[in-house]
């Protein structure tokens, strides 16, 4: 499930989703309404897929800032 709610999510980005987003547009008649809905479908399937893998966005961003900066700080001590 956590797949396919991230293959969705992928696809209701914006890249390479026309015939969906022509026919959101046909239904609304509003390019704005369009684009929310296309976005809020995105969001929604990320969100899923994050559940389905409990993945924490905010442990996960942590980790990858604190071993950024250490390898950075590594490296300016090296070349010190």
């Amino acid at each position: 499930m956590g797949n396919l709610t991230l293959g969705m999510a992928m696809f209701l980005n914006p890249l390479g989703y026309d015939w969906v987003v022509y026919g959101v547009n046909y239904l609304t008649h509003d390019y704005w309404m369009t684009m929310s809905i296309m976005y809020t479908m995105a969001a929604f399937f990320f969100a899923v897929f994050m559940y389905l893998y409990n993945i924490n966005l905010i442990k996960a961003f942590s980790h990858h800032a604190k071993k950024t900066h250490n390898h950075i700080k590594t490296k300016i001590i090296k070349n010190g």
